[in-house]
């Protein structure tokens, strides 16, 4: 994966949502794709590629089902920037400084703070009972790529 430098070099090189989705889609399902809900292996990809289907249990999900990314209507890209963002500040970022590099409001820069640090706490990025695939990285993420960020961000079945 790819070293993002600066917060420039993230933009150029995932420069719309569905680049984003692709991107998280990677290291998300490295492994293998799977159903976030029963686990099974068969899945299916519905009509716009943002959604897929179990074979098994027959739910529909997106790639965010199953993330502190769930229930959120801010773009994958944002959360990419956001991560970004946080492991660059060395001595953290305040929401409004979010609102203003990512052009979003103070409330959904502290949302984002608010989600992406109780992950930070809870040493995982996953919601429920699925696998934790947290590392202790987090505190040594300064700088480090957004693939990293993302690998620890997501769950996985081998783990």
């Amino acid at each position: 994966m790819k070293e993002f430098l600066s917060l420039y070099d993230l933009f150029a090189a995932i420069p719309d949502e569905g680049a984003a989705i692709r991107y998280f889609k990677a290291i998300r399902w490295a492994n293998g794709e799977y159903c976030p809900y029963c686990g099974h292996p068969e899945i299916y990809g519905l009509k716009g590629g943002r959604k897929w289907k179990c074979a098994q249990c027959r739910t529909a999900f997106s790639i965010r089902v199953g993330t502190i990314f769930e229930d959120s209507k801010i773009p994958v890209r944002k959360w990419l920037a956001a991560i970004w963002l946080i492991t660059s500040h060395r001595k953290g970022i305040a929401s409004t400084q979010i609102a203003r590099d990512l052009g979003v409001t103070q409330k959904t820069g502290w949302f984002m703070l608010h989600r992406l640090r109780h992950a930070a706490r809870t040493r995982s990025f996953t919601t429920g009972c699925q696998p934790n695939i947290w590392t202790s990285i987090w505190p040594r993420l300064r700088g480090a790529t957004i693939a990293v960020a993302l690998l620890i961000a997501t769950a996985s079945r081998s783990s």
